[in-house]
């Protein structure tokens, strides 16, 4: 896939990218898992954090999305949208 992106880099729209995104099960931010890394009491290690992995690949957080696994995390900062020295500004997109 990833071959793929960067041979269509030109034509392909951001949201049709992020829809091509691994399985993601809840429809709407809302459903998505929310993690308050703000709070001191916080650890990446929690039952809280393993469960939210499970349930999707990102989850919202006080500071916006926060990526949980691996594999999405390398195919984000491989994307030209997302790489290095890129916004990653997905505020203009439907």
């Amino acid at each position: 896939m990833a071959s793929n992106l960067h041979a269509n880099r030109g034509t392909r729209s951001k949201t049709h990218i992020r829809q091509r995104s691994p399985s993601v099960s809840p429809t709407t931010l809302a459903e998505l898992p929310y993690l308050d890394v703000a709070d001191p009491a916080f650890s990446i290690r929690s039952p809280d954090v393993k469960a939210a992995r499970a349930q999707s690949w990102f989850a919202r957080t006080p500071y916006g999305i926060a990526v949980l696994r691996y594999d999405e995390v390398q195919k984000m900062l491989r994307h030209p949208y997302c790489g290095k020295g890129a916004t990653c500004d997905h505020s203009t997109t439907a």
